[in-house]
C-alpha cells in the first residue's frame, strides 16, 4: 500500500519536473517551427485496481503541457479521487483545471466520450469497454488513448543456468500474483522450452508450497 498505492502517485507527479526538461517544446525543422502544444481538454476514465496512480498518471502530464482535465474514477474506488481534489484545491489550482464526475462508465463515462468539448480520451480499463470508448470516440473524432487487457508472458530461454532459472520463475511469480494478480500487465502466461518442462513445473511447486 505504501509503495504502490499511495508511492507511485507520488513518482507520477515528482517525475514531472524531469520530463518537462526532456520534451522538446519547440524544434526547428527547415523554414518551419513545430511547437508541441496541450491537446485541450482530456476525459480520463480510470480503473479501479491502481485508483489513484492511475488518475495521477493521466493528471500529472496534462497538467504539465498547459491542458485541463476531467476525471471519471472507477465507481468502485471513488474515495481516492475526492483526496486529489482537495490536495489540487488547496494547491491553488485555477477552478476548471482539474474536474472530477463521479458515476458508472455507461452513463457518466460514456457522456465524458461523446461530449463536444473533450478533445481526447485517456482510457484504461477492459478491452470490451476500451472498444466503447473507441467507438464513441471515432464519431467525432477525437484522439483516444486506450491501455486495455492484456495477457502477459514470460518468457523463459532455454540456456537459462539452474540458478537463472530459478530467479526468473521467481520473478515471474511476482510479476503474477503483484496486488493480488490484479494488474493489466500481470505475467499471467509462462512459456519455457519443452525439454525443461519438468524441471520448471519442480521448481514452481517449491515456490508456491513456500
Amino acid at each position: 500500500a505504501v509503495m504502490v498505492q499511495a508511492g507511485l502517485p507520488v513518482v507520477d507527479f515528482a517525475s514531472m519536473e524531469d520530463v518537462a526538461d526532456q520534451v522538446e517544446w519547440e524544434r526547428r525543422s527547415g523554414n518551419s517551427l513545430l511547437v508541441r502544444k496541450a491537446v485541450g481538454v482530456v476525459g480520463a476514465i480510470t480503473p479501479w485496481n491502481y485508483p489513484l496512480h492511475q488518475i495521477s498518471a493521466k493528471v500529472a502530464p496534462t497538467l504539465l503541457a498547459g491542458g485541463t482535465i476531467v476525471v471519471k474514477p472507477s465507481e468502485l474506488v471513488p474515495g481516492v479521487a475526492y483526496v486529489l481534489a482537495e490536495v489540487v484545491h488547496d494547491a491553488g489550482l485555477p477552478p476548471g483545471v482539474f474536474n472530477l464526475v463521479t458515476g458508472d462508465g455507461p452513463t457518466v463515462g460514456e457522456a465524458i466520450v461523446r461530449h463536444d468539448a473533450v478533445d481526447m480520451v485517456s482510457f484504461t480499463g477492459s478491452t470490451r469497454a476500451g472498444r466503447r470508448v473507441a467507438e464513441l470516440a471515432s464519431a467525432a473524432p477525437k484522439r483516444t488513448s486506450l491501455e486495455l487487457g492484456g495477457k502477459s508472458a514470460s518468457v523463459l530461454l532455454d540456456d537459462l543456468s539452474s540458478d537463472e532459472l530459478g530467479n526468473a520463475i521467481a520473478g515471474s511469480l511476482t510479476g503474477c500474483l503483484i496486488n493480488s494478480g490484479q494488474t493489466c500487465s500481470a505475467t499471467t502466461r509462462l512459456l519455457v522450452p519443452r525439454d525443461r518442462l519438468a524441471e520448471v513445473e519442480g521448481l514452481l511447486e517449491v515456490f508456491v508450497q513456500f
